[in-house]
């Protein structure tokens, strides 16, 4: 009889653990990782790409106007749906303090992941896909001498 219930209660506990590690599994596909760069792009100028901005060469040089590519600053996060993150960036005057709202709507159909993205300050707010793995480019506002560019980067946490 104790043989029985200890065998039991080893396939219960083996039943848990599984359903566990399901759960865990479902809930780091849930996860992504994100990084946005803030990006000031300029027309004028002499060309400039910035070395930390060179992974995204070609993404930035095809079809966009600016000769000057200048990383203001970068953000990594882990992020799963529903989550959200603000961003400051700089405005047209150096004491304006604008944010970027990313807010992650997770994966989505065709293998891409879901964003929205709102500036309060600008009445700005729209849903973007990206990828999994790959890098989107959103214009924003103008500041001092050109204009805010997002560089948002997505991949699935479970991928490797």
């Amino acid at each position: 009889m104790t043989t029985r219930r200890g065998f039991a209660l080893s396939l219960c506990a083996g039943a848990m653990l599984l359903a566990f590690a399901g759960k865990a599994e479902a809930k780091a596909k849930e996860l992504v990782i994100v990084e946005v760069r803030v990006i000031k792009g300029a027309v004028h100028g002499a060309p400039f790409m910035d070395p930390a901005l060179l992974p995204l060469k070609k993404d930035l040089q095809s079809g966009l106007p600016f000769r000057r590519f200048e990383l203001l600053e970068n953000h990594h996060t882990m992020m799963k749906a529903g989550e959200q993150v603000s961003i400051q960036f700089p405005g047209p005057k150096k004491s304006d303090k604008r944010f970027l709202v990313v807010k992650a709507r997770g994966p989505q159909k065709g293998g891409m992941i879901g964003f929205e993205l709102t500036i309060k300050a600008l009445k700005f707010k729209t849903r973007v896909a990206v990828k999994d793995g790959g890098t989107l480019v959103v214009g924003g506002p103008n500041t001092d001498g050109g204009k805010i560019l997002f560089a948002i980067t997505a991949r699935e946490a479970h991928r490797r």
